[in-house]
C-alpha cells in the first residue's frame, strides 16, 4: 500500500529507540491513563457488544460453588459480578484502574468485593492454595507472564484459571493506520507500550502448561463490528478500550490529529466495502491445577 511506502519510518524507528532509551517502562500507567479515561463509557461500548464471550468462557470454566474466586483485570465487574452469581461464593475483583473500579463498586459492590492494584503484585501476597477459581477476562495482554506461575500458586488443588482475551492481531488494522499516522510526526511519539498479548491459542496453552496446569478446554474466534462513518468506529475503538495505552504514547496535542488521520486511513481502506469493519480477534483457555 502506499500509505505504508511513504512514511517516515526510519525517523519512528529512531524516535522510538530514543524514547526507549531514555525513559523506564510505562506500559502499565499508560494502560491504566487509558482506562480511567474511558471507565464512564466502557460497558456500553464494550460490555454490552462481548458479554455473551465473556459468559461462555465462565460456562466452560464450571467454578464451584460456594468457592473462593478471584477476578483479575475485573474492569467494571461485569465478569466478577457473574461470578458471584454462578458460585454464591466469596468473589474479589483486582484492576488497576480506579475509576473502572469506582465503577465496579457502584454496580455490583453490594455482592463482591473490588480492589484497586496491581493483579500481580496482588496475586504475590496471597497465600498458596487459596482460590478455587480464577478468572481473567480481555485484560491478561496487560500482565506479565510471570501471572500464570503465581496463578497456579495460589490455587487449590483442581482449582481452575479461566482466560479469554483478544490476541496479538486483534484489531491489527486499526493498530496498522495509527502506526502511519504516527510516522507522519515521529515527534509525537513520547512514551513506548510493551502489552505481553498473545500470538494464538497455542501459545497461551503452552504457556499455562509450562506451568502446570492441565488444559481442559481451548478456543478462538472473531467478533466483527461494521460502522458506516470513520468518526463512529474511532469512538467505538477509543472508548471500548481497544486503544487504551496506545494513543497514550502520544504528545498530548497531537493526539487529536493523529486519531483523526487514523480514521481517514481506515475509510480510504475499507472504501469499496461501504463501511468500517473492527474485528475482535480472540482467544481464551481454561487450565486446572491437578
Amino acid at each position: 500500500m502506499r500509505e505504508i511506502r511513504n512514511k517516515h519510518w526510519f525517523k519512528l524507528g529512531l524516535r522510538s529507540f530514543e524514547v526507549y532509551l531514555n525513559q523506564e517502562d510505562r506500559s502499565r500507567a499508560l494502560v491504566q491513563t487509558g482506562y480511567n479515561e474511558i471507565a464512564s463509557f466502557y460497558d456500553s461500548y464494550w460490555t454490552q457488544y462481548m458479554s455473551a464471550l465473556s459468559e461462555d468462557m465462565l460456562k466452560r470454566l464450571e467454578p464451584s460453588t460456594q468457592g473462593r474466586c478471584l477476578d483479575l483485570t475485573c474492569g467494571t465487574g461485569f465478569v466478577t459480578q457473574m461470578l458471584s452469581e454462578m458460585t454464591s461464593g466469596d468473589v474479589t475483583g483486582v484492576d488497576a484502574s480506579e475509576h473502572m473500579i469506582a465503577v465496579a463498586k457502584k454496580k455490583y459492590g453490594d455482592c463482591c468485593q473490588f480492589l484497586t492494584g496491581d493483579a500481580y503484585q496482588f496475586l504475590k501476597n496471597q497465600p498458596s492454595d487459596h482460590y478455587d477459581s480464577i478468572t481473567c477476562a480481555w485484560g491478561f495482554g496487560y500482565l506479565p507472564t510471570q501471572i500464570i506461575h503465581e496463578i497456579f500458586r495460589t490455587l487449590r488443588h483442581h482449582g481452575k484459571l479461566g482466560i479469554i482475551d483478544n490476541s496479538v492481531l486483534s484489531n491489527w488494522e486499526f493498530v496498522l493506520f495509527f502506526l502511519i499516522a504516527l510516522s507522519e510526526e515521529p515527534q509525537a511519539l513520547v512514551s513506548l507500550l510493551k502489552p505481553q498479548f498473545y500470538l494464538s491459542t497455542g501459545t497461551l496453552v503452552q504457556r499455562m502448561r509450562m506451568n502446570g496446569f492441565q488444559i481442559n478446554d481451548s478456543w478462538k474466534g472473531k467478533k466483527t463490528f461494521p460502522f458506516d462513518r470513520k468518526e463512529t468506529a474511532i469512538e467505538q475503538l477509543i472508548r471500548s478500550g481497544v486503544s487504551a495505552g496506545i494513543i497514550q504514547m502520544v504528545e498530548p496535542d497531537k493526539t487529536d490529529k493523529i486519531i483523526r488521520r487514523t480514521g481517514e486511513l481506515l475509510q480510504r481502506r475499507h472504501k469499496l466495502q461501504g463501511y468500517i469493519p473492527i474485528t475482535h480477534r480472540y482467544i481464551g483457555a481454561i487450565g486446572e491445577k491437578k
